[in-house]
């Protein structure tokens, strides 16, 4: 995946809120409201939530390019196995309406228990969590 941004700095660092307490990481990496999970032992940055805003304005998986201007019409036929259709969901401390559908990752050829979940507010992409289980 490649994340594309508009600007080449981060706006904080925050520590891992108490909803997030199962999370491993140390603190939490933000642009916009996209934000990575950074762990310190590592000195790594994993990318948790893409929110496409005026800081995060698109993201490429292989060949394909995902902005706020990629309809579920449009989405779907990229995916159309494991996204032909939303479910309706609320996300914490939003206020905007979503649909929702996930995609299962691979690595090396083989399923993980990873999911890719899309986010959709008035038909257009929003939001992309990565979902691991812990």
């Amino acid at each position: 995946m490649e994340l594309k941004s508009s600007i080449k700095q981060i706006d904080s660092i925050k520590s891992i809120p108490e909803l997030m307490d199962i999370s491993t990481a140390d603190s939490l990496v933000y642009i916009g409201k996209t934000y990575f999970e950074f762990y310190t032992d590592s000195q790594k940055c994993e990318l948790n939530v893409v929110y496409f805003d005026e800081k995060i304005i698109e993201l490429n998986i292989g060949k394909i390019t995902l902005t706020n201007k990629t309809t579920e019409k449009v989405f779907s036929k990229y995916f159309k196995s494991d996204c032909n259709s939303t479910e309706p969901v609320n996300l914490y401390g939003e206020s905007d309406k979503f649909k929702t559908c996930k995609i299962p990752l691979t690595l090396k050829g083989e399923l993980t228990d990873n999911q890719l979940l899309f986010f959709f507010s008035d038909g257009k992409l929003k939001r992309i969590d990565l979902w691991k289980p812990n």
